[in-house]
């Protein structure tokens, strides 16, 4: 008994001290940099030399790495957003009118050109409205042009009253100077009482024929002005009856239900006898033979969206269909409540495959652009800041690691696009990050490598004791 007591205390003991030791040594691998992470790299981020130890005093074995120059690759942005497929014109075919459906003049999925009658619905009192409209409008117009004729006749008349009236005052006045000359000569004895007498009747006679032609003009004047009062009535009547035709042409040709452009109609939704009413959509009409898509860019992409800009658009129902356009108009305004701008391409669609709302994806293609590019795999982040390990110095003179922190833009097939930070040329350490730290020594395997990011094999990565893997 004694015995299994003591077993039982000092293996206690050997449980703690072992504990102990598991502890010790997971706080010692942390400290040298054993447990961080590298962007891109199967291991821990590089950690600053702390110690004496460390592996960055003179005389430690250099790591072993391999590198990568920075050269100049092309890139592009590229932005996708989806995008919603609209018909290049679309309506819901209604009725403006309530009335008894009379004749339908399509079929479901049947094209129609424009103008071509769709749906005729009852129309018996509206044509006999018409035609009587019609008939009033005939008599009125006749009767305006009756009073035309008169107006012109009496016109006629005037003009020849006033001719009258010059020609008789020409008569008065010959015979006036004819009477003033023989009273003057009969004043001095040359000239007889009977002269004198004749010459009076004479101017007598072309006083009462000039006071005809005046009273006569007179007469002509007030027939001309009755002709045109009555003219003008008749034409108002002509105007107002021509309105009331109108309106019944127009309450007919509710009735008469046409397609205001070509397109293909969709399901029929309506037959004869059925009750239409204001609203009821009675079938649909599209316009696909191009076929508009609306798409929305963020805020911080409008420099990348403008008239002409191009798009590459795929549909899920046609992968490997790819649709080319150009984008036509871009709108004034930024939603504020999604900081996206609408703009809209158009696709040609002869073939009508594509239909109206279906989902598409929008990739919006910028300008290339040549930009300086280091493997991915090189890549090691710090909290926000990005950065990479390049090798400083020469072969002859030993070489360091230089930590150089970068600004990273776009990537492409496993290389980075390199904004500020990085000069083309410079070799980048990509093999070898692992407790990697700035100013350690490193020694290149082999050439430096161009090996690209797709796994191939290349040189061995460095363990962190300096050692080759």
């Amino acid at each position: 008994m004694a015995l299994r007591d003591y077993l039982k205390r000092h293996f206690f003991f050997a449980l703690a001290g072992a504990a102990f030791l598991l502890m010790f040594g997971f706080v010692l691998l942390k400290e040298v940099g054993l447990f961080g992470k590298s962007k891109g790299a199967s291991g821990p981020p590089a950690a600053a030399a702390t110690g004496k130890g460390g592996a960055a005093k003179a005389g430690g074995r250099p790591a072993v790495v391999a590198l990568s120059t920075a050269d100049v690759r092309v890139f592009s942005d590229r932005v996708q957003v989806p995008g919603n497929a609209l018909a290049n014109e679309s309506i819901t075919v209604t009725s403006k009118v309530q009335d008894v459906v009379e004749e339908v003049r399509f079929e479901s999925g049947q094209y129609v050109n424009r103008g071509e009658v769709l749906i005729i619905l009852a129309r018996t009192e509206q044509s006999a409205d018409l035609g009587g409209a019609r008939s009033d409008v005939a008599a009125a117009f006749d009767d305006a042009s009756a009073a035309m004729n008169e107006i012109n006749a009496a016109s006629r008349d005037l003009e020849a009253a006033r001719a009258g009236i010059v020609e008789a005052e020409a008569n008065r006045n010959e015979a006036k100077l004819n009477y003033d000359r023989v009273a003057a000569l009969a004043e001095r004895g040359f000239a007889s009482k009977a002269r004198l007498d004749s010459a009076k009747a004479q101017l007598q006679t072309a006083d009462s024929r000039l006071q005809v032609a005046r009273e006569r003009a007179e007469g002509a004047g007030q027939r001309l002005e009755t002709q045109r009062v009555r003219a003008n009535a008749l034409t108002r009547r002509a105007r107002s009856v021509d309105q009331r035709s109108n309106s019944a042409q127009s309450r007919l040709a509710d009735r008469i239900i046409r397609a205001p452009f070509s397109g293909r109609i969709g399901l029929r939704n309506v037959s004869p006898g059925q009750l239409a009413r204001p609203g009821d959509s009675l079938a649909t009409l599209d316009d696909i033979s191009e076929i508009k898509v609306d798409f929305d860019v963020p805020e911080n992409r409008l420099a990348s969206v403008q008239v002409g800009t191009e798009v590459v658009i795929r549909s899920s129902a046609y992968p490997d269909e790819v649709y080319k356009a150009t984008v036509r108009f871009v709108d004034t305004r930024v939603d504020p409540r999604s900081r996206t701008i609408r703009a809209r391409a158009y696709i040609p669609n002869p073939a009508g495959r594509l239909r109206p709302g279906m989902l598409l994806s929008v990739d919006l293609l910028t300008p290339d652009r040549q930009m300086p590019a280091v493997p991915e795999v090189a890549l090691l982040e710090e909290g926000n800041a990005t950065y990479v390990f390049i090798a400083n110095g020469s072969d002859k003179d030993g070489m360091t690691a230089k930590r150089v922190p970068i600004s990273v833009g776009m990537r492409k097939d496993g290389f980075a696009e390199v904004l500020t930070g990085l000069p083309v040329g410079a070799k980048v350490i990509t093999e070898g990050l692992v407790g990697l730290r700035d100013g350690q020594p490193i020694k290149p395997q082999g050439a430096p490598s161009s090996k690209t990011p797709d796994g191939k094999a290349g040189p061995a990565t460095a363990r962190p004791d300096g050692r080759g893997g």
